[in-house]
C-alpha cells in the first residue's frame, strides 16, 4: 500500500524507499529503547509445546 501510495506521489522505486525507511525509523527506535532496557537475555520467546503421538514421535 505504501508503494502505491509513493507511486502516486511520483516518487520513484529509491526515493521512496528511503522514505518509507525513514518513517520506520522512529518505531524502531523506540523498540529498541525498551528492549535494551530489558537486557538481550528477557527477550520474549514462547515456548513451543509439541504434541507426541502413541509412539512418542513429536509432530
Amino acid at each position: 500500500m505504501a508503494a502505491a501510495t509513493f507511486t502516486d506521489l511520483g516518487f520513484d522505486p529509491e526515493q521512496g524507499e528511503m522514505l518509507y525507511l525513514l518513517l520506520r525509523l522512529p518505531g524502531a527506535a523506540a523498540h529498541a529503547l525498551e528492549q535494551s532496557r530489558l537486557g538481550h537475555k528477557k527477550f520474549p520467546f514462547f515456548e513451543i509445546e509439541l504434541e507426541t503421538t502413541s509412539a512418542g514421535e513429536r509432530l
